[in-house]
Parts: structure tokens; C-alpha cells; sequence
């Protein structure tokens, strides 16, 4: 007996039940399991799984098909396509079965059914329903369908091709769900099938899809091991809109019976939690559904696709709609929606929680006063150019309303208005990651002429080799600095720098940290600030919980020059043609946090030796840790893992990144992670930790993330002290990721490429440069 269910990723769980239940009763039966998602790893089960591009084919625009449909509606639409497919395939007789559907007794006697017949269908009841306020009635019944088509059987033959093609031809456009509007996904349609068709049986015995919808009909009871159903055996039952995290629930979709009015059939609910307890429920339901995501990694809302809906035949002109860039429907909504949809005018300025905010806004008010807590969201809403001139149009009046109130502006330094410039102080030669947030700076403003000043110090734990391009401005004298120095070190350069630390400037600390607590102990640091700049939404969430100053996201950028040399393989003993995963981390960042050694041992357990499979960690600084390079290179004895210590130009990491094939890093906290962006940049797959300040570029669609789960430190680590949280990479997980890279190496560098675009088009210098400009504009327009 052949079945089939369809699902994404987090019903995975209930499909591992339905299998499990119906091969416990039906032995020799197969079960076929259409995911409307992506695979990223392994998957165990006595299923045989599809991924949804077999249909490619089969679905005309697949994309835009995939696109249009939320998931339920998707899991439903593609349901007589997959009918299809199996029944070319060779088979004779298919039964779709819901995921969320287990099985108590032998139903392999329904292919007898489908000799006879060629469609055998469930009704949702089979006898009315007193009307007594509560649901589902039969007003809901009527407008949801006569049948529940969690359970459907088609049999190969000329009457059931010919319906399959009918229905096909429904879903394919009329698949919503809009009860409204006369639609219910698939199930409505189906309401035509015994008129259309011959030979449809109606299956009204009551041990058959048993569920919320018929209890008032149904009773269960238990003898021995088995159930029964109105003195009938019970076959499956359907548990339809049943959370395990709510027990007390029966289904999310009534309202006619709370658990404890159920008698026996709570038995199956208890039986049926635990069996999605031991499936993992809880971690698979948390997983992102690959279609529900454009490519840069911005969610698709439900009015996105309702508006693809809107656009009738002029969606042809967008057949890939999950695109983004020039000329797609992203651009399209933005355009459409800039002053519509908060989520698209606010997301990158509002990084926080909602609750975050709110106590940084009431620790605003209290230390720096009314006017402070307006500033803030004048600078905040500035910074959108659609917001700008409403914010202009207000800046008058909003005025006028302090002066009355007499609520004054704080004390602070004054800016000409004349010309724009800043002083930009920091580790520019360093090779460190101090020195590429300086460079960075740098960067952005050579990309758009920004005049400025440099104040370079040569960093003592550094080699300083380092170049970068400094077009210094002449004549001027700049209000506003930028110290590119961490908190950890903002008081020593406050005496370093006393001159610029004092209220005639306007002060910008640009901040990194690894961590969601902020010290304590630099929290007196924000006294030398008037704000703090960050690189990622990870680190401004951790440093507004403590901030009495504004906090402001401006990203890291990176200029990739393409190496005129070359990594010479050979010289570290690789053979030529070998398949590499390359890492590279500095000492000085701490062992603890890059985590090496995990990535050695995953590696190790991945690989075998005789495999042309290698490993090459490039590392730095180990005269901060010599015992760490003697631990990582006597671990990587004997395998094909090579360990190089050296400090190398910009230009030999990028010939390194160009010759490797895969960048792989197992880190339990980045504050940006910028070997893991430029990786990107060069197109490379790339496999991490799915946590902390490398979320700000990388998703789902365009790198292998790494599940993890949050541990206690349990002693010091430089300035990560012990019981705070960091991440502990599944390492199961990691060794699955690296073997599917390795073995389906195209489709990983499709995922590259996806990178690759996303890093150029939004983390270049010029987009950060603007960003700045914008800032820096709002910064002297308030003054």
C-alpha cells in the first residue's frame, strides 16, 4: 500500500508518527513524503522523501507558483501534482493522509476499496450538528467543504487521471485560503468530485479520520490495547490543530470541547504528544520555511503575496518573485509600500526588542532628559529618506511646543553647519579586527569624498602592515570624532586623546562586542560618548540594555580587490585537486570563542584521511597563546589537517579565500564575523554557527547555518566572564552540513553566489558610506 503526506520542515515530527504508525499496522506498506522545503541535512525516517523541485517540471512558473502561496496553501496546491507524479511513476493505487494523522489499525483493506472505485473520499460528518453557539457547526462545515481532505484515495485509471487533471488545474490558481470569498485551499473544490465523477465511495464508517470536527458524533473507547469508535475499530485519527505545547487544547480550531470533556479519546492525545515529544517537536517547530524568505533573507509578509496576487497577468513580468536587486518585485513593494508597512521603513532602525527599547528610552528620559528622548527619535525616523521630509516639515512646530514648555536643550558642544568633516581615530595598520573597523571607516568615507582627519596609532600587540588608501582633507577642522576603540579601551585612549574627549567635540564610539550582557563594569565608559555606533543588530541589542546614549547600527563594509597571486597549495602539502574547507582566527580573539578545536574534531569525524578531503586553518597572534597552537596542531596530527601560523597580507587571505571551496567556522560569538562576510564575498559557501553578529549578512538562503544552543561560561575568558551565555554549535549538525557540502558541492555554490550578491549589494563601502552621510547630517541638523 502506497501513501503520501506533504509538509515543510518543522512538520517533520508528525510525518516520523504517521510513518511510524502505519508501517507498526500496514508492514508492507511505502510511504512518500513530498517536503515543500529545503533539505539542509539529514533527515532519519522510513519515508522516502521529495523535495518540491521534482515538480518543477510538472508546475508552470514554478517560482512564482511557490511564491504566491502561503505554506499550508502550498502544501495543498501541489497535492494533485504529486498524485501525478507517483501515478507516473508506476503505481496504481496512492492515499494522501495529512501529516498530522496516526494510524491505530491495518487500512491496507482501502486498496479493495479502489477496486472497486476509483476515488474513496471522508466526509467531515455524517450527522447534523446541533446549533448551539459553538464550533465548528455545520455553517462551518458548509463553508470549509463537505469533505476533509486529510485523507483522499485515487486510483490510477482513466477517471482518476482525468480528475487529477481538473484539480490541478484548480489549485494552481484557486488554492487560498478565503472562506470569505467561497476558497478553502484544496478541500472545497473537492465538493464537485461526486458529481463529476463515477465510482466515488464515500467512506462513512466512524473508526476513519477521526477528529475535532466529529467527537459529537464519535465515541471512543479502549479494550485491552485497542480502540474503538462507536463499538468499531478505530483506523486513524486526525489531530488536526493540536499543539503538544498546549495539552489542555484539543485544536486551535474549536471552541466545543475542552480536553477534560473527551473521556477515552484524551488517551490518544497523550499518546500522540509523546510521540511528537520523542520526534523532536519542540526543535523542528522552530525551523524557517525556506519559501518564506526573499533571497536577501527579508520575510515575505502575507500582503507581499497578495499583492503578486493583485498583479493579475503583469505578475508574468516577475516569475522569480523571491529575486531581489533591480527590476524585481522586491524593489516593486519597497517602492510601493515605503510609507505603508512599518516593517519596511523601520527594520534597520528599530534592531531591539520591543521591550529593550522601551527601558533604554526610559533610561534616556532619566539621565539625559525630555529633549534627549525627542532627539533620539528625530535622528531615528531622519535617517529614513522617505520619513525625511515630514521629519523637516515637523522640525519647526515640534519647536515652537518645547519653547512653550520650556523644555531646553541639553548643554552640548556646537557643530558648524559650513562644512561637513570628521576625525577618525583608531588602529588603521592593524591586521586585527580593531584595525579592519577603522579601515572600514575609512572606506566609506573615501567612497563618497568625505573630508576628514586621521589619527592613526600603531598598535603594540600588532605587526601593522596593514595599507590603506587615506585621502586626508586639508584646511579643516572637524567637530565630530569617530574612535574606532572598543569600550574595553575607551577610557586609557581618553587620556590618550584628552584634547578631543571634551565637550567642544561631538564624540561617536564605534563599538564590537561578542556577547547579549554588556560589562557592567564599562558602563561608566558611556560618559565619554554623546552616542555609540555598532556594527550589527547582535550588538546593538546588548549595548542598549545598557546605554544611556543613543545607539546607532551603522555595519561594517568591505572593498574585495581580487589577488593578482596565488595560494600556493603546495607549499602546505595540499594536493591540487583536493576539496578544501578553510578557517582563519586570531589568538588575540580568544581561542574559547573561535572554537577550533570543535571544527578540528567535527572535521576529523567527517572526513576519513584516505578521502582528498582537507582542512586548512590559517591562524595569527599565537604569542598570546602558544599553548593554544600547540593544542590545535597536536590535535590535527595525522589527518589531513594543516595548521598555519603566520600573519598574512590582505591580499594573500583574499587568494586564500579564492583557492579554497568551502569557509567553515564553528564560533560561539561574533560581534560582525568578517572572514565569514568576505568568504561570502568571493562566493564561497559558507557554514557557521546560525548565532550572534553574523546574522546581520548571513541567512538561511545564502549559507549553511549551524544550530547551536546557549551554554554558561564557566570560567573567564579575557573579557567573557563566567555565567554569561555563548553558543555551543550542534556538532552533529556541523558534521552533516560538511559532508552535504562536500557531496552536493553545485548546489552549495548556488547558495555562494546568492552570497556573493548579497554582500556586494549591501555591505560595500559606498551603501555604508551613505549610511554615515545620513547620520552624520541628521547629528548637525539637530544641533
Amino acid at each position: 500500500m502506497d501513501i503520501f503526506t506533504i509538509g515543510a520542515k518543522n512538520y517533520i515530527p508528525q510525518v516520523k508518527v504517521l510513518t511510524k504508525s502505519f508501517l507498526e499496522h500496514v508492514p508492507n506498506g511505502k510511504v512518500h513524503f513530498l517536503l515543500i522545503d529545503k533539505l539542509d541535512r539529514k533527515i532519519e525516517g522510513e519515508f522516502r522523501i521529495y523535495e518540491v523541485d521534482i515538480l518543477r517540471n510538472k508546475i508552470p512558473q514554478f517560482e512564482s507558483f511557490l511564491f504566491k502561496y502561503k505554506i499550508v496553501e502550498l502544501a495543498t496546491a501541489v497535492k494533485p501534482f504529486f498524485f501525478e507524479y507517483l501515478f507516473e511513476s508506476g503505481l496504481e493505487k496512492v492515499f494522501f493522509f495529512d501529516p498530522d494523522i496516526m494510524f491505530f489499525n491495518d487500512v491496507s483493506f482501502l486498496e479493495d476499496i479502489l477496486e472497486k472505485y476509483s476515488v474513496v473520499l471522508t466526509p467531515h460528518i455524517t450527522k447534523p450538528i446541533k446549533y448551539d453557539g459553538k464550533l465548528p457547526d455545520e455553517r462551518i462545515i458548509l463553508k470549509t467543504g463537505i469533505f476533509n481532505l486529510g485523507f483522499i484515495g485515487i486510483k490510477n485509471n482513466e477517471i482518476g487521471r482525468n480528475l487529477i487533471q481538473w484539480w490541478k488545474e484548480r489549485t494552481f490558481d484557486f488554492c487560498i485560503n478565503d472562506i470569505d470569498k467561497g476558497f478553502f485551499v484544496d478541500q472545497k473544490w473537492i465538493d464537485f468530485v461526486p458529481i463529476f465523477y463515477n465510482q466515488v465511495f464515500i467512506l462513512k464508517d466512524p473508526g476513519f479520520n477521526v477528529s475535532y470536527w466529529n467527537l459529537q458524533e464519535r465515541e471512543i473507547t479502549k479494550e485491552g490495547d485497542y480502540f474503538f469508535v462507536n463499538g468499531k475499530p478505530l483506523y486513524f485519527f486526525h489531530f488536526s490543530g493540536y499543539d503538544p505545547e498546549r495539552p489542555h487544547e484539543i485544536s486551535k480550531y474549536q471552541n466545543r470541547y475542552k480536553m477534560s470533556q473527551i473521556g477515552k479519546a484524551r488517551i490518544l492525545y497523550d499518546i500522540y504528544r509523546k510521540e511528537l515529544e520523542k520526534n523532536l517537536y519542540s526543535e523542528f517547530k522552530k525551523e524557517k520555511w525556506y519559501y518564506g524568505f526573499f533571497e536577501n533573507g527579508e520575510k515575505i509578509e502575507d500582503f507581499m503575496r497578495k499583492e503578486y496576487w493583485l498583479l493579475g497577468k503583469f505578475k508574468d513580468k516577475f516569475l522569480n518573485p523571491f529575486k531581489t536587486g533591480k527590476g524585481t518585485f522586491y524593489e516593486y513593494l519597497c517602492k510601493k509600500y515605503k510609507l505603508n508597512k512599518k516593517r519596511l521603513i523601520f527594520k534597520n532602525y528599530f534592531s531591539n526588542t520591543f521591550l529593550v527599547k522601551i527601558k533604554f528610552l526610559i533610561k534616556l528620559v532619566k539621565n539625559q532628559g525630555l529633549y534627549s528622548l525627542l532627539q533620539y527619535f528625530y535622528d531615528t525616523f531622519y535617517l529614513n529618506p522617505y520619513l525625511r521630509p515630514i521629519v523637516r516639515f515637523l522640525k519647526e512646530p515640534i519647536k515652537k511646543i518645547l519653547r512653550f514648555f520650556k523644555i531646553e536643550k541639553p548643554k552640548k558642544s556646537t557643530i558648524s553647519l559650513n562644512k561637513l568633516s570628521v576625525n577618525v581615530f583608531g588602529f588603521l595598520n592593524s591586521e586585527k579586527g580593531t584595525g579592519e573597523s577603522s579601515r572600514s571607516i575609512i572606506r566609506a568615507l573615501n567612497s563618497l569624498n568625505l573630508p576628514y582627519k586621521v589619527f592613526n596609532i600603531n598598535e603594540k600587540w600588532s605587526k601593522n602592515k596593514e595599507k590603506i588608501k587615506i585621502m586626508e582633507s586639508k584646511n579643516i577642522n572637524p567637530k565630530i570624532n569617530i574612535f574606532c576603540f572598543n569600550a574595553d579601551i575607551s577610557d586609557k585612549m581618553s587620556l590618550v586623546f584628552k584634547e578631543y574627549f571634551s565637550g567642544d567635540y561631538y564624540k561617536i564610539g564605534y563599538w564590537v562586542w561578542e556577547l547579549e550582557d554588556f560589562p557592567q563594569t564599562w558602563e561608566e565608559r558611556f560618559k565619554l560618548f554623546d552616542e555609540i555606533w555598532v556594527p550589527s543588530n547582535f550588538v546593538a541589542a546588548a549595548i542598549s540594555l545598557k546605554s544611556p546614549k543613543p545607539v546607532i547600527k551603522i555595519p561594517h563594509n568591505l572593498e574585495i580587490k581580487y589577488p593578482q597571486k596565488k595560494f600556493n597549495r603546495q607549499e602546505f602539502g595540499i594536493p591540487k585537486d583536493a576539496f578544501v574547507f578553510g578557517f582563519i582566527f586570531d589568538f588575540y580573539s580568544y581561542l574559547e570563542r573561535k572554537n577550533p578545536l570543535d571544527l578540528i574534531n567535527v572535521f576529523k569525524d567527517t572526513f576519513n584521511k584516505r578521502e582528498n578531503v582537507y582542512l586548512i586553518i590559517k591562524t595569527s597572534g599565537s604569542d598570546f597563546n602558544p599553548k593554544g597552537l600547540a593544542l590545535i596542531k597536536e590535535l590535527s596530527q595525522d589527518h589531513n589537517i594543516i595548521i598555519v601560523d603566520s600573519i598574512w597580507s590582505k591580499e594573500e587571505v583574499f587568494a586564500f579565500y579564492k583557492d579554497i571551496q568551502v569557509y567553515v567556522s564553528l564560533h560561539r560569538a561574533e560581534g560582525f564575523g568578517f572572514t565569514l562576510a568576505e568568504a561570502m564575498s568571493f562566493g564561497l559557501p559558507v557554514i557557521a554557527t546560525g548565532y550572534s553578529g553574523n546574522l546581520e549578512f548571513m541567512n538561511d538562503l545564502n549559507s549553511f547555518l549551524v544550530r547551536y544552543e546557549l551554554i554558561k561560561i564557566q570560567e573567564d575568558v579575557g573579557p567573557y566572564k563566567k555565567g554569561n551565555f555563548w553558543a555551543q554549535p550542534d556538532l552533529e549538525h556541523a558534521k552533516f552540513l560538511l559532508r552535504y557540502v562536500y557531496e552536493n558541492y553545485q548546489e552549495a555554490k548556488k547558495k555562494g553566489t546568492l552570497a556573493k550578491v548579497y554582500i556586494l549589494n549591501n555591505f560595500s563601502p559606498r551603501k555604508i558610506g551613505e549610511r554615515i552621510l545620513t547620520r552624520l547630517e541628521s547629528i548637525i541638523n539637530f544641533q
